[in-house]
């Protein structure tokens, strides 16, 4: 039968785990991430699934019993101790079998068979709750904190402010095409999307570990390395290469010749690209102005969050439209160039 005050009870009992779900979520939530702080963040995030569940479980039987169908293995469940002991169960029957837990509350369950039932009755659930796309995320999350502490050579993920900054120059459409090389866990991919959802995004990596998190993501990952590709045709590039050695003057360039007429690269660099007097660096200084391209700084501070406080700066090339005949490349002070047919390509 119907039993009004038992579902308002239980919904009471679950809306009791939102304030508790959302303090374990922001866990040093404005703190400097270290490797101890991401054992205790990784620990608070598998606390809040497990009461999330307990949560889901005590709204499904405040249905039940307003619907008045409550099966008999259920009937006494009531606190949230009993959600919370049905949901960790089934967690733990997945890892080690059926042979676990090895008791029950005999309060709320009179016999195996009746524990067994609530038990399938949970799973099902449970399972019905999409379940797939959280785990999916925690084991991204997870990967992505191993990698930074890792020290791949060249990784440092891209900070939200710092991804939104540089895609403020971008202008895209659905069914553009976006390439980010040495894409890292795809910061930046992961930035364009979320602004322009319709979207088409390439990804490059290198470190096999980081090709996990792009493929759980959902990326096409089409090479390993980004000198590899020869030929593309993308409305935007988006990068944070390498800095060492001057890696990142080699990624422009050749991503440069990349980019599709009327696209736009943008690329996260090293300072010191713009201030060394190695010849490698000038070079590409004169190459930069000689394609129009502009130089920004980024705040200082910009990567502390990804474990560095080495300042940054990025640089935007819009590529022209329409190839200019040899010997009529205007630069951006609007002189002519001559006997450099293959500016455009460069």
């Amino acid at each position: 039968a119907q039993d009004l005050p038992k579902r308002d009870k239980l919904l009471k009992l679950a809306t009791s785990y939102t304030k508790a779900i959302e303090k374990k979520r922001s866990t040093f939530a404005n703190s400097n991430l270290t490797p101890r702080r991401a054992r205790f963040i990784d620990s608070a995030n598998i606390d809040a699934d497990l009461m999330e569940q307990a949560q889901q479980i005590l709204v499904a039987l405040a249905d039940l019993w307003f619907a008045g169908n409550v099966p008999g293995c259920l009937v006494k469940v009531r606190t949230k101790k009993d959600a919370h002991q049905l949901a960790e169960n089934v967690r733990t029957r997945e890892k080690w079998g059926d042979k676990y837990p090895s008791s029950y509350n005999e309060r709320t369950w009179q016999s195996w068979e009746q524990y067994n039932q609530a038990h399938d009755w949970t799973k099902d659930l449970l399972n019905g709750v999409d379940t797939g796309d959280r785990d999916k995320l925690r084991q991204i999350a997870r990967l992505e904190q191993d990698a930074r502490f890792s020290k791949i050579p060249g990784y440092f993920s891209t900070p939200e402010p710092a991804a939104i900054e540089i895609l403020d120059h971008l202008d895209l459409e659905a069914g553009d095409r976006v390439l980010e090389p040495s894409a890292g866990s795809g910061a930046l991919a992961d930035a364009t999307l979320q602004q322009w959802p319709g979207v088409l995004v390439d990804v490059v990596e290198r470190s096999a570990t980081l090709q996990q998190i792009l493929k759980l993501k959902g990326y096409a990952l089409i090479d390993h390395d980004i000198f590899d590709l020869k030929s593309g045709d993308y409305d935007a590039i988006v990068m944070n290469p390498p800095f060492e050695r001057g890696q990142d003057i080699e990624h422009v360039r050749h991503c440069y010749t990349l980019l599709k007429p009327g696209g736009t690269l943008v690329s996260i660099m090293a300072p010191g690209t713009f201030t060394n007097g190695q010849n490698k660096a000038k070079d590409f200084r004169s190459w930069l102005d000689r394609v129009g391209g502009q130089k920004f700084d980024l705040p200082d501070g910009s990567f502390m969050e990804s474990g560095t406080g080495v300042s940054s700066v990025y640089i935007v090339i819009h590529k022209p439209a329409i190839r200019p005949l040899p010997g009529e490349i205007a630069t951006p002070a609007g002189l002519k160039i001559t006997d450099l047919p293959n500016l455009w390509k460069e």
